[in-house]
């Protein structure tokens, strides 16, 4: 046969040729999945990137005023020494965290071995979402630090079976090439819901009941409105195991060895968040009442949010196009943690009103990069197709239990240095040692 322009060359025709196989068993492969186990392929609508937004805003909405404005307050109530506010509120703040450790993974991997002909993670959406409200709506009458405490417990423990579920749509639906996008809009919802928070919960409404009933109502209602438009496909009851209680509970151990990536990865969140609940994210309003001694520390709380929430929505946009367009995770996920370690050294360095304008800045340009990209460098190196849920919940860990460490460690050395000002020292080093973490990860550039 005469060669044309589109011939191999006799020595690549066997490269090709093996390449070509290849191609054709990998796609025969997918073909034979569910399609509720498929690698995605179809672009994501705007209209549907939209909707999922709003229901992470409406996830974060429930927990983040709760965290950083109305729990702070109702301790400030129930006992006005400040000392014992700060423990009070790690403890509590600890008590939560810990238990969406276990909630959340296992909340996803059920949710992976889910066969309602509602699909795979509606059903969770809907009723986490509603027990949820009911946690909070317990955490509304709440006469004392015991049931506060009990309540914020019970509150964690549910939210984050819907979180664990929510979380594992990216990767449910959104192909590779589109992820950077994705996420950064994904990665927007969490400042957007706090800074939401503090306008609606910290300005504008100024009774903690209703505050928490508008945060339940939002809650259940976005949930319900998202699972008519998430079209979740449905799991065939011949893909899923039969349940064997020993496997189930080995699986959420992924070996480091066995998957690096994904342990560099994790421990990277894990450093970032542990620098950010030890210090802004779980003791701003307590540093701008007792560090820096701001006259209205509630509304202080909401000035210096939607300033960072401004520059997260600008860095994470524009972080999540630039990674997408040069295919390139690792870089923006280094500089945008530098950032933030920078901001939490001036914190260190200088206590005033000023700085925490600055840092609110450079915060929010380096969080803001980091949430987005570092979002769709994970959903890069997940180990495996069947287990997006469990594994993104285990990735959740990384978020949840610096929940739980952070705080609790700021309530006992606070009290103990009388300053804020080593445990800004202390946050910076940590997410240094978050950006190196980055450096070993070899699958994805």
């Amino acid at each position: 046969m005469a060669e044309t322009p589109y011939s191999s060359a006799p020595g690549e025709a066997g490269e090709v040729g093996a390449a070509t196989a290849a191609l054709g068993a990998d796609d025969a492969a997918q073909a034979a999945l569910p399609e509720a186990l498929r690698t995605p392929t179809k672009r994501l609508k705007f209209g549907f990137i939209l909707m999922l937004c709003l229901a992470n805003v409406a996830l974060w909405f429930s927990m983040q005023p709760v965290t950083n404005i109305l729990l702070p307050e109702q301790v400030d109530k129930f006992d006005p020494d400040p000392s014992r506010q700060i423990f009070y509120n790690g403890l509590i703040l600890f008590g939560g965290a810990l238990l969406s450790v276990f909630s959340n993974p296992i909340g996803g991997a059920l949710s992976d071995r889910t066969t309602s002909r509602f699909g795979r993670r509606i059903p969770w959406l809907i009723a986490c979402g509603a027990l949820s409200a009911g946690a909070l709506a317990l955490m509304a009458s709440a006469n004392g630090i015991a049931l506060l405490f009990i309540g914020y417990g019970l509150y964690q423990l549910i939210v984050n079976g819907a979180l664990a579920a929510l979380t594992a749509i990216v990767p449910d639906k959104a192909p590779e090439e589109q992820r950077g996008f994705v996420s950064a809009f994904v990665g927007l919802t969490l400042p957007v819901a706090t800074v939401l928070g503090a306008v609606v919960v910290g300005l504008l409404v100024t009774n903690i009941q209703i505050g928490y009933y508008i945060l339940a109502v939002t809650l259940v209602v976005v949930m319900i409105v998202f699972s008519f438009v998430l079209h979740d496909a449905r799991l065939p009851r011949s893909a899923v195991a039969p349940f064997r209680l020993g496997e189930f509970l080995k699986g959420f151990w992924l070996d480091p060895r066995k998957h690096p990536d994904f342990g560099w990865a994790w421990l990277s969140r894990f450093l970032v968040n542990i620098g950010w609940n030890t210090t802004v994210g779980g003791l701003l309003f307590q540093y701008l009442k007792y560090g820096v001694k701001v006259q209205n520390p509630t509304s202080a709380v909401a000035i210096a949010q939607i300033i960072a929430v401004a520059m997260i929505v600008l860095s994470s946009i524009i972080g999540g196009y630039l990674s997408d367009r040069f295919q390139r995770r690792k870089v923006f996920v280094i500089i945008s943690a530098l950032m933030i370690g920078a901001a939490l050294l001036l914190l260190a360095l200088v206590t005033s009103w000023t700085a925490v304008l600055v840092a609110a800045v450079i915060v929010g340009l380096g969080f803001g990069a980091y949430l987005a990209v570092d979002l769709a460098l994970l959903t890069e190196v997940l180990p495996s197709a069947n287990d997006r849920g469990k594994d993104m919940g285990v990735f959740n860990i990384a978020n949840a239990l610096p929940g739980a460490i952070g705080p609790l460690a700021a309530g006992i050395l606070v009290p103990i240095f009388g300053s804020f000002q080593p445990l800004f020292f202390l946050a910076t080093g940590v997410v240094l040692l978050a950006a190196l973490s980055i450096l070993p990860i070899k699958s994805v550039r």
